[in-house]
Order: structure tokens, then sequence, then C-alpha cells
């Protein structure tokens, strides 16, 4: 599979994402694909434009993602969430901030928060989950 081919797929994927095992076959066709982490931007950039679609808790796409955690899916999270925040790329930050024990990036990803619930492209639920998770890790803010 390649990076357009991912692209089109997830397109079609968007009609059918509340099915899991739809979700499920998709990653599958990914992990083929031998994409590895060139596929986390599409997928990102489908959580910003189906906001509304169930995708589960955390589900298969983000667990497919956080395979690359170390490996550079956090900085390109961190560029969706300033690009257009949703609440699975908030739930998907919310992870981060927990796995850290490192004060200064736990800061950083606060502080990203912080950036989506004032984003003028956020929902306003979006902007109400960044809320209560910046009311939940208050002590890690640098203001």
């Amino acid at each position: 599979m390649k990076h357009s081919d991912l692209t089109d797929r997830l397109r079609e994927f968007a009609n059918k994402a509340d099915e899991m095992a739809e979700q499920y076959e998709l990653v599958k066709q990914i992990e083929d694909g031998e994409l590895g982490i060139e596929a986390v931007e599409p997928i990102l950039r489908f959580f910003e434009d189906h906001e509304d679609l169930d995708m589960g808790a955390p589900g298969p796409l983000v667990h497919y993602v956080e395979k690359f955690y170390k490996a550079g899916y956090e900085e390109r999270l961190l560029r969706s969430l300033d690009r257009k925040p949703t609440l699975k790329t908030l739930e998907m930050l919310n992870r981060l901030i927990n796995g850290t024990d490192e004060p200064p990036l736990r800061q950083r990803y606060v502080a990203v928060c912080e950036r989506a619930a004032h984003s003028d492209l956020a929902t306003f639920q979006t902007k109400e989950e960044a809320f209560r998770l910046l009311a939940r890790y208050e002590n890690f803010r640098t203001d």
C-alpha cells in the first residue's frame, strides 16, 4: 500500500468507520502495506477531517499510531493538534501526558493542550475536553 492508496482507503473508510470490524481490517491492510510510520500522518489528518466518527476508545487506528511511540509519532500528533484539535487527538495527547515522567516534556504537551483549548478550529466539545484536561494537569502548566 502506498501513501496515496492509504489516503484513498481512509476516505472510503469514512462511510464505514463506525463498524469495528472495518477498522481492524483497515489496520491489517496498513500493516500488510508496510507503510510504517508513514501511515501516521494520513491517519491523523483523517481524525482531523472526521471528528464526528466513533472510532473506539481508543480504537484500532490509535493503537496502530501508538506503535510508533518514541519513533516520531509524538511530533506528528503535536502538529495535528496545532492544525485542528479533535477529541481523538486530545485523547492521544492525554495518553502521552500520562505516559511521561519527564517534566519538560509533560509541560510541552500541556502547552499544546492549552493551545487546543483556544483553537478557533476546535469544536465546542473539543475545547471543553481540553479545558477539562488542563484542570487535571494544572500542576504541569508553565503560565
